[in-house]
């Protein structure tokens, strides 16, 4: 936690904030509550009387796989922790929480073997090691995140990265640090 900290974090450790948080931030229909969505941290934080220090970029905090937090696409700066014993018990719960959309995974691991399994077993659309998700969508004018720009219509949630040319579903994996199958640019 302490390395996300560093690098504009805010954690939330009080359960009733973060209790706080869910029930302000996801509706009773289950989805995003459109006031927070696209917004930063510091204002959610400040809607939800949570005081901070800084100019936080970023909400986490540890919760277990069953929180709504962890189980909803947020679409806004709030990333919950989920902590497990080791890289099979992280495996199963990425699994479980992903819901089967097979859309876009990611993994953070110095280990081949770990991300090749991952990627195997996440099976998605978009799979990225080692950097943002962005990274497999085409954005960014640099090596590591440049590449063909991806439309999202095609993969099993009935979106996902198609291009004009085609509109095919196009599986991509890309490690922004060790290579990519798009490019060759270092």
């Amino acid at each position: 936690m302490t390395k996300i900290q560093q690098n504009g974090a805010f954690l939330v450790k009080d359960q009733k904030d973060i209790d706080h948080l869910a029930e302000m931030t996801i509706g009773a229909n289950g989805a995003p509550d459109r006031k927070y969505v696209g917004k930063d941290a510091t204002f959610i934080l400040e809607e939800a009387g949570i005081s901070y220090t800084g100019h936080p970029t970023v909400i986490t905090m540890d919760v277990d796989k069953d929180n709504p937090l962890v189980k909803t696409e947020m679409l806004m700066p709030i990333l919950p922790l989920v902590c497990e014993p080791d890289f099979d018990a992280v495996l199963a719960t990425g699994l479980e929480v992903e819901g089967g959309n097979h859309h876009t995974a990611s993994i953070h691991s110095n280990n081949i073997q770990h991300i090749n399994k991952a990627a195997h077993r996440m099976n998605t659309s978009i799979f990225v090691a080692n950097g943002p998700t962005f990274a497999a969508t085409g954005v960014g004018d640099n090596g590591y995140y440049s590449g063909a720009a991806a439309l999202t219509i095609a993969t099993p949630t009935g979106e996902g990265t198609t291009t004009a040319k085609t509109f095919t579903r196009r599986r991509r994996f890309n490690c922004p640090q060790g290579f990519s199958l798009r490019s060759w640019e270092v």
